[in-house]
């Protein structure tokens, strides 16, 4: 669907893949970065497949971490969340149910949820360490993350309105704060 490409005709989803040397995909392009914005408001929990119709199928919770309930096993819990990373120039959707990704974000997401609350005008920063192989089915791998910091969101870091009809402009004129080190 023409609604999920970029101007360059690329995917705007991210994804992980174990069997590609734990490379970073958006749609066929191989992207790297070392620091990724996740904007915590736009996070979603979950249960997702690959449908016997040929495209992906998401059940969304209502409250962000509660369980669903599986209907049959070829359901995966499954996560989402916009994100930025340093590489690009648009955002990215982790759309996620695959095992290894899964933990990933979770253990992503448990590094700064006590002070999500307190930064809801934030984005959090991560720095991306590395991927580890699991040992799990037909093996998988798992990203493991190191949080930054709370940053401003980038100018750029806009979420399409074909996700969120009520997603804001982030306000003009403010001042974004950097680290030296960080490209945001």
């Amino acid at each position: 669907m023409e609604i999920f490409e970029t101007g360059s005709g690329r995917s705007k989803f991210l994804c992980h893949k174990a069997k590609e040397e734990h490379k970073w995909w958006s749609g066929e392009d191989n992207i790297d970065f070392k620091f990724i914005l996740f904007d915590l408001q736009t996070v979603k929990t979950g249960i997702g497949r690959y449908s016997s119709q040929g495209g992906y199928e998401y059940k969304w919770a209502d409250i962000v971490g509660s369980k669903l309930v599986k209907p049959d096993e070829t359901w995966k819990n499954a996560f989402s969340v916009w994100c930025f990373v340093d590489s690009d120039e648009e955002p990215l959707l982790w759309n996620r149910h695959s095992y290894g990704e899964y933990q990933g974000f979770l253990d992503m997401f448990r590094q700064c949820y006590v002070d999500m609350s307190k930064n809801t005008d934030k984005v959090a920063c991560f720095e991306y360490e590395k991927s580890i192989d699991l040992d799990v089915g037909m093996g998988t791998s798992k990203p493991v993350f190191k949080f930054v910091d709370w940053k401003d969101r980038p100018e750029k870091f806009v979420i399409p309105s074909w996700d969120n009809e009520s997603a804001e402009t982030p306000v003009e004129g403010k001042e974004e704060k950097k680290f030296d080190e960080i490209p945001f």
